[in-house]
């Protein structure tokens, strides 16, 4: 029988998720931007030649990735009714996302967002391509490409994963290891035809609001620690404060002032998942710009559904619930 990684777990959060899956081939930084204790479902299993994973998300999510390295990595939807949307681009429900090796993805996606992703050893799927006269998706240019496809095509291709994922899960090791060894070799051929059959999009140009949203999310993410106020947002931004919160509302959903408290709060959660982590919960909130400890808490667990003991108390224990076989 062949040899399978995978596991499936329940997240309780865009930052358990990552502190987890973090760990294995995939680099993440996942954010929870909405309020509420949501879940996060996750699915990854990996072969010789194949790998892929299935999320699903009941949360706005701020989605930073970078894919396996050396492997080419196609992104799939799986829920027509969430979205996604990379910079100015929406993501169409017959479209492939191919995601750049070094840019890695950088996507915002609302509730009720699933998806799957499929990461091929470059050489290999190249070499299959060669074989079969087709197009290999790594020769596209583009940092991210969204390649529209035949609608009945992307349709068998979203049929297949959902079966090789039920037998995954619910097979016995005989079926799972057939099933794996199919989707090594059906896969890649299914994806090649799927991907050869459709035609690259042509994303959306970017618009004055949405340069003037890059440069507030530079400068947020160039001084991680610092306590920013929405006006020194603004004159980063080079832009009125109408026009920051049009920005955010239009592209991520949430305003500048929420954002900036939601990214802050995100940041403590990934401190208090870290089971080696020695620091108080105090000194972590105060690393983080936040000085009112009360203000704190009912923020944290506005945002989260639990307080922040509460996190530090179950951290670890998802990895290892996450491990098991």
């Amino acid at each position: 029988m062949l040899p399978i990684q995978q596991f499936s777990h329940a997240f309780s959060s865009a930052e358990e998720f990552s502190a987890v899956v973090g760990s294995t081939a995939w680099e993440l930084d996942f954010r929870q931007l909405s309020r509420g204790q949501g879940t996060l479902p996750a699915r990854l299993i990996q072969g010789a030649s194949c790998q892929w994973l299935n999320v699903q998300t009941s949360a706005l999510i701020h989605q930073r990735a970078l894919p396996p390295q050396g492997h080419v990595t196609i992104g799939i939807t799986n829920n027509p009714e969430a979205e996604a949307r990379f910079g100015a681009h929406d993501v169409q429900w017959n479209e492939l996302c191919l995601f750049d090796p070094v840019a890695g993805l950088d996507c915002i996606s609302t509730e009720g967002f699933g998806a799957y992703t499929l990461s091929f050893p470059e050489q290999h799927l190249r070499k299959i391509a060669t074989n079969l006269a087709l197009p290999c998706p790594g020769d596209t240019p583009a940092k991210v490409a969204f390649q529209s496809t035949r609608p009945k095509d992307i349709a068998r291709l979203r049929a297949l994963l959902a079966e090789f994922d039920k037998v995954m899960f619910t097979g016995n090791d005989i079926q799972r290891s057939n099933a794996l060894a199919d989707a090594e070799s059906d896969l890649p051929v299914l994806l090649l035809q799927t991907w050869g059959g459709g035609e690259q999009t042509t994303p959306a140009a970017g618009n004055n609001r949405r340069r003037a949203l890059n440069r507030a999310l530079d400068y947020i993410e160039a001084h991680p620690h610092a306590v920013i106020g929405v006006e020194q947002l603004c004159e980063a931004a080079a832009c009125s404060i109408s026009t920051l919160e049009r920005a955010f509302g239009e592209h991520l959903g949430i305003s500048p002032k929420r954002y900036l408290v939601a990214i802050r709060l995100s940041a403590v959660r990934r401190q208090l998942l870290d089971p080696g982590q020695a620091q108080t919960i105090g000194d972590i909130a105060a690393d983080w710009g936040f000085w009112h400890m009360s203000k704190f808490a009912q923020d944290y667990r506005r945002m989260f559904g639990e307080k922040p003991s509460d996190t530090r108390s179950n951290a670890g224990l998802t990895r290892l619930r996450a491990a098991a076989p």
